[in-house]
């Protein structure tokens, strides 16, 4: 198992599972975890370098079919068990997982500032512009403003942070620091402030906030469209996890 691919996203996940909001399960190997939302993105069943039999696999789904919730299933790159095609899951799509040092990165535009969340009415309107960021439809779920207000009540551990361009919200990313490296996660841009420097001007962030949390190193999981700027932004590919799940949309 390639650990460095699995480290920050264990880390964060098991955080999640310590929320309120969030139901989880424990089996031998890993966890079952849902936010409660209805994107498969959400919801977890985290298996890091498992290759799982048929009897665990119908424990998962049994897991999730209970509470009526799509889900992913991470697994590296050509070690997929059988069990999981067998179920009926197929593979949806891949992250990149990719890491950079925390130093050295170029800011934003000058019109740009950067918030840390610091209220739970913040952490509302942080899940309100990262929903829209991810080309959701307003308003956010009352799921994902449940979720935004219990990972910013994990300080300081998971650290929430809105950008804004000119005055107004226009991205946000969440950073977990573990003892290794800062995660990035819900690093996204509202649709009308793209290619104004919002996303360098997180970036840049996150390289700030990384450095003074004691944590050298960068890392996240990509999705295909987020490549081309992770790519210009330093950072390198450690590999991939390919996510298994019933949805066809599972980024």
């Amino acid at each position: 198992m390639n650990t460095e691919l699995w480290d920050n996203l264990s880390f964060f996940l098991t955080r999640l599972r310590a929320l309120p909001c969030c139901e989880s399960q424990a089996f031998p190997g890993g966890f079952c975890l849902s936010t409660g939302s209805e994107s498969a993105s959400e919801n977890w069943a985290f298996f890091p370098g498992l290759s799982p039999e048929a009897e665990l696999t119908g424990a998962v789904l049994h897991f999730f079919e209970k509470r009526r919730l799509p889900f992913v299933w991470p697994a590296e790159t050509g070690e997929a068990s059988g069990a999981l095609t067998d179920a009926g899951l197929r593979e949806r799509g891949r992250l990149v997982v990719m890491d950079r040092d925390a130093a050295c990165l170029p800011d934003g535009s000058g019109a740009v500032t950067v918030h840390p969340v610091s209220s739970r009415e913040e952490a509302v309107g942080w899940a309100e512009t990262s929903w829209r960021g991810f080309d959701g439809e307003s308003p956010a779920p009352e799921t994902f403003q449940k979720l935004a207000e219990a990972m910013s009540e994990d300080s300081p551990v998971l650290r929430l942070v809105t950008a804004r361009f000119e005055g107004e919200d226009a991205g946000t990313f969440l950073l977990a620091l573990s003892r290794n490296a800062a995660g990035i996660y819900y690093f996204a841009t509202v649709p009308e402030f793209r290619r104004r420097g919002v996303a360098s001007a997180m970036m840049a962030e996150a390289g700030r906030m990384a450095l003074a949390a004691g944590c050298p190193r960068l890392v996240l999981q990509s999705t295909p469209t987020g490549l081309p700027f992770y790519r210009r932004a330093g950072f390198a590919p450690l590999g991939e996890l390919a996510l298994f799940s019933f949805s066809e949309d599972v980024f």
